[in-house]
């Protein structure tokens, strides 16, 4: 049964806490308060599991189960350890999620959230200029610290991981 949480009587969030059954694979259930951490021994036990499986079928099966389908390039890199290198999945939990729901606390469009007793807001004219600047900047910055990023103003839907890094 998933937990739910609802904010304010607007949005409900489910966190699965059970493996959907859309192969009749076995069920795994797992108690909130003790989440399964993703191990590099683990994840190797998988991908060993999904390889050994010659049918194309299976391999789609297993991965689907495990969440993965193959080894990741970035694991080719010696000084990489895909576990402990990126413990909290850097690009899509804080660049992908986090700095898109930044901006839109900073421009007052964030969930229908106001500043409260704060004041952190920015203004339309702030935003703008800093858009503006950001992206006439680009022509000056060499290419090997980051791609042209666009007007975080006008274009922030628009940016990919790399833009928000920068």
């Amino acid at each position: 049964m998933p937990s739910v949480l609802v904010m304010h009587g607007r949005s409900t969030y489910y966190v699965p806490l059970h493996q959907p059954n859309g192969n009749n694979v076995e069920l795994s259930s797992w108690d909130p308060h003790e989440l399964p951490y993703c191990t590099e021994e683990r994840h190797q036990a998988q991908l060993q599991a999904i390889y050994a499986k010659p049918q194309v079928g299976c391999h789609k099966t297993l991965g689907q189960e495990y969440g993965i389908n193959g080894e990741s390039d970035v694991c080719e890199i010696p000084s990489i350890h895909l576990f402990s290198s990126f413990p909290h999945e850097w690009m899509h939990l804080f660049l992908e999620n986090h700095c898109k729901n930044m901006i839109k606390l900073w421009t007052g469009t964030f969930k229908g959230l106001n500043e409260g007793s704060g004041e952190f807001q920015i203004s339309d004219v702030v935003w703008e200029t800093i858009g503006t600047e950001m992206a006439s900047s680009g022509s000056t910055i060499p290419s090997t610290f980051a791609c042209h990023t666009p007007n975080v103003w006008m274009e922030h839907h628009n940016f990919t991981a790399e833009d928000w890094a920068f």
